[in-house]
């Protein structure tokens, strides 16, 4: 699977049947790689740094 966007930001979302990986470029910077079986790991880059778990669902 492989969506970019463009706009304000770009995001450009890779991934097969066992890892995603989402990358978004803008103001922050977010790559998002993970396993459907043990979900997704979202990390943000801005002033801080946020690590977000979630699961393969929410996608």
């Amino acid at each position: 699977t492989a969506v970019s966007l463009d706009g304000r930001s770009s995001a450009r979302v890779r991934g097969d049947d066992r890892s995603t990986a989402v990358s978004l470029h803008g103001r922050s910077s977010a790559r998002v790689r993970g396993r459907r079986e043990s979900g997704v790991i979202i990390t943000v880059g801005g002033d801080s740094m946020r690590y977000i778990e979630m699961t393969a669902s929410g996608f």
